[in-house]
C-alpha cells in the first residue's frame, strides 16, 4: 500500500477496479441500429434502402426509368457559399430527362429535418421539373 500512501481506501478501490476492467471493443453498428442488407452484393444501410433499390430496378426493367444511382453527394450552396453537402440515397433518371430525388427515412433527427428542408428548397429553385420521394416504413 505504499503507493497509495495518503489516498483513502475509497480511492484506492476505485482505482484498482479501473485498471482491473477488461478492454471492451466497441463494434461499429450502423447508424440508428438498421440491419445492413445486401442486395445485388451492393450494401444498403436498411432493408427499406434494398427494397426501394429492388423496386427501382423493376423500374428500368419495365422502362418506367432509364437508370438511376445511389449515395449521391449533393452540394447545397446559397449565394454562391457552401452550406454543407446532403446525400441523397436515389437518383431516378425518367425517360423524359426529370430527375427524381429519392429519400429513404426511418429515423429523423432535428438535423436531418433541416438539411432536407434545405435540399428541398434549393433542388425546386434550380430544377423546377424536378420530383422529390420521400419513402417512410
Amino acid at each position: 500500500m505504499s503507493r497509495f500512501k495518503g489516498w483513502t481506501e475509497e480511492s484506492v478501490i476505485k482505482l484498482k477496479m479501473k485498471e482491473s476492467k477488461p478492454e471492451i471493443k466497441k463494434i461499429m453498428s450502423n447508424k440508428y441500429r438498421n440491419k445492413r442488407i445486401h442486395y445485388n452484393n451492393v450494401p444498403y444501410d436498411s432493408k427499406l434502402e434494398a427494397k426501394e433499390a429492388k423496386e427501382l430496378d423493376l423500374k428500368v426493367k419495365l422502362g418506367l426509368i432509364t437508370h438511376w444511382e445511389r449515395q449521391v453527394r449533393t452540394p447545397l450552396e446559397v449565394y454562391g457559399f457552401l452550406i454543407c453537402t446532403y446525400v441523397v440515397d436515389f437518383i431516378a433518371y425518367h425517360k423524359d430527362g426529370r430527375k427524381e430525388y429519392i429519400e429513404v427515412k426511418g429515423y429523423q433527427t432535428r438535423d436531418s429535418k433541416i438539411k432536407m428542408k434545405l435540399f428541398e428548397i434549393i433542388t425546386k429553385r434550380n430544377e423546377p421539373d424536378s420530383i422529390i420521394t420521400i419513402v417512410r416504413k
